[in-house]
Order: structure tokens, then sequence, then C-alpha cells
């Protein structure tokens, strides 16, 4: 059945990439590195982006204003 909703239908972009660096040495900020085919830096307050750790993959969701 093709009529199933998902989440990243709420989203005009959606991909799926692997964790391959997480730095928590700034107290209360963490920076994750993730590679969805090219590499990018999310930083964020330690309690939006503890439960993430190297290997794990994540979506990035993303729309417009």
């Amino acid at each position: 059945d093709h009529s199933k909703s998902s989440l990243t239908d709420d989203y005009e972009y959606a991909i799926y990439g692997k964790v391959f660096k997480y730095d928590d040495s700034n107290g209360s900020k963490v920076a994750i590195n993730v590679s969805y085919g090219f590499s990018i830096c999310i930083e964020g307050n330690f309690l939006h982006l503890q439960n993430n750790e190297v290997g794990k993959y994540i979506y990035l969701l993303m729309r417009r204003n």
C-alpha cells in the first residue's frame, strides 16, 4: 500500500547519514559530525544531541519557512 504517510512527507528535504564523530568536550554544547555523502557538523545543547553516538544512522529533515 503506497498510501501510508511518513514523517518525511512533512519536509521538503530528507537525507539519511552516519555519525562519524561525537564531541562533548565543551560542557553543555555538543558537536556531531555526520556523513550524508558530504560532511556536516551539527552543534547544539547536550540535552538535544546526547542520544547520538559514532556509528549511529540519523535523518536530517529540512523545510522552508
